[in-house]
């Protein structure tokens, strides 16, 4: 093993190494790996170089394992808008903070590359309401929007953002690949939702009528986790629902509920992207 600066400038000439992993945790990571000694050497911690190939030099394309599981907690601010399919037709908006909390679990695209598909799962909590007066039937009409659940299929790709490769690798033209905690994703995904919105109807004079609404309905995201630690990504999203049902409030009425959803939060991995 190399530990020095000038026995890592001989090293490299010789690909035996092409870069430094940044902390003990990393060089764990290349020495399963690549199956190197089980005794790691004193910092700063070599890694071994690729193969000499068509691509030498070049960092290797970043792919997931087979299985990457993950829980997601998010939180911030939604807007929707409840149209009532009467005439004239009205709306009535409604805003308001969420959490949302998900799980989800990846797959590779293919056996070698970043990109990956998956699964995910979730609530999302918050009351959400809004209300607007109905000149012709001369009462006011407010919608609660509070629990929301989905499932979905996810697809995406990771990205490096890049590795900070030591100076005298810098002068030798020699680049870091990119280490497990800096690769970020991106994805988009599309399923089912199941809402529960509550609509009632308040007339100038008589009571009040009051429906509950529980429908099934789509929803998308489009979604970027950025890396803070190997297993914790800082994630941020934005989540599109649309729900279509009837209320009685009295009288069947036809309303179109769409609701948007801009989060950010933590995702924790139990698994990581290998090189």
């Amino acid at each position: 093993m190399h530990h020095s600066a000038a026995d890592m400038a001989k090293a490299v000439k010789r690909c035996d190494y092409d870069g430094w992993a940044s902390s003990k945790q990393n060089y764990d990571m290349y020495m399963k790996t690549y199956k190197l000694g089980p005794t790691p050497p004193a910092p700063p911690y070599p890694i071994p170089c690729y193969p000499q190939t068509a691509n030498a030099g070049q960092p290797p394309v970043a792919s997931a394992p087979s299985v990457m599981p993950y829980v997601s907690i998010l939180g911030g601010y939604a807007w929707s808008q409840s149209e009532f399919n009467v005439m004239p037709r009205f709306d009535v908006d409604a805003n308001g903070a969420f959490v949302e909390l998900d799980a989800g679990v990846r797959f590779p695209a293919t056996t070698v590359g970043p990109g990956f598909w998956g699964a995910r799962a979730g609530v999302i909590v918050g009351s959400r309401s809004g209300r607007t007066f109905f000149a012709p039937v001369g009462a006011d009409h407010t919608v609660w929007q509070n629990l929301t659940a989905f499932v979905e299929v996810e697809a995406g790709v990771y990205f490096s953002m890049g590795a900070q490769s030591p100076p005298e690798m810098v002068k030798m033209g020699v680049q870091s690949p990119p280490m497990v905690n800096n690769l970020a994703s991106f994805s988009a995904s599309a399923g089912l939702a199941y809402g529960e919105r509550e609509v009632t109807s308040s007339p100038l004079s008589g009571l009040a009528v009051t429906d509950t609404s529980n429908s099934i309905g789509f929803t998308g995201t489009l979604r970027l986790e950025v890396p803070v630690s190997p297993s914790m990504k800082l994630t941020g999203q934005y989540r599109y629902t649309l729900f279509s049902d009837r209320v009685d409030i009295p009288g069947s009425v036809k309303l179109d509920t769409d609701t948007h959803y801009l989060g950010v939060g933590i995702t924790v991995q139990f698994n990581q992207p290998v090189m």
